[in-house]
């Protein structure tokens, strides 16, 4: 009985840890200030490429808009 009790004890404590902590880190839109993206991860692939398909050919022309419209949010205009 005193596993039990105490597995659930356990189970209830890492629980609270992780509910307290996702509470205290949710983002907030606030639509009164905007900050650029410190990083993104981004690949040159639209909706219906594939990176598998070995006739596919990325254009650097298509990349550099890709750039253009994540240069909004980023710091990425001083590098092209």
């Amino acid at each position: 009985m005193k596993k039990i009790s105490f597995l659930l004890f356990s189970s209830i404590i890492i629980y609270l840890f992780w509910y307290i902590i996702g509470n205290l880190y949710i983002l907030k839109d606030n639509s009164n200030s905007f900050t650029k993206l410190q990083c993104v991860s981004y690949a040159p692939f639209q909706k219906n490429d594939s990176p598998l398909n070995p006739n596919f050919i990325i254009s650097e022309n298509s990349v550099r808009k890709d750039l253009e419209l994540l240069s909004k949010y980023t710091n990425f205009r001083k590098y092209f």
